[in-house]
């Protein structure tokens, strides 16, 4: 856009293009014609970023997102999608500029009417854990297993695995 030079320029259209990617993905929703959508809502990453002089534009980015999510989550959900929503870490919860050392916030929302979508991991969701479960969601989780060694219980289960495991079941 016309006024952004650099990164730190970015709080001057908090949007970003919230709207706009939130129109497409409504009418991909709609149209429900592909297994997997990915979405990247830039605003909360790059602005987070400059939080600490940018507070306002933070706010404003945080409630486009939120906005454009209540308007297709549910057109996603009634075409049979699971919603996954994630994030790598949280600036604006940090409080800072730098990546911080937050726990990957995760929230799964199940189809509308489906059920069969259990919690079987109960431990801190790691950013890696969002390609497993994508996978098990999409039912390739036992043909990559079968395709690797199995990885032992004790590295899967410790807090400083450095394995993705599927943060929910997928009973078809």
């Amino acid at each position: 856009r016309e006024g952004v030079a650099n990164d730190n320029d970015f709080y001057k259209f908090p949007s970003m293009r919230h709207l706009e990617l939130g129109a497409v993905l409504e009418r991909a929703g709609r149209e429900a014609k592909h297994d997997l959508i990915i979405i990247n809502w830039p605003g909360p990453d790059m602005i987070g970023h400059l939080i600490m002089n940018h507070f306002e534009s933070c706010l404003e980015t945080l409630d486009s997102v939120e906005a454009v999510l209540n308007k297709v989550v549910p057109v996603l959900r009634d075409a049979g999608y699971c919603i996954a929503l994630t994030s790598d870490h949280g600036n604006v919860e940090h409080y800072g500029s730098d990546h911080g050392n937050n726990p990957v916030l995760t929230t799964l929302i199940p189809p509308a009417g489906r059920d069969g979508f259990a919690s079987q991991y109960g431990g801190e969701a790691r950013l890696f854990d969002v390609a497993a479960t994508v996978l098990s969601l999409l039912g390739y989780d036992k043909l990559i297993r079968s395709k690797m060694p199995p990885i032992p219980e004790t590295i899967v289960q410790s807090p400083s695995r450095l394995v993705g495991v599927p943060l929910v079941g997928n009973n078809k």
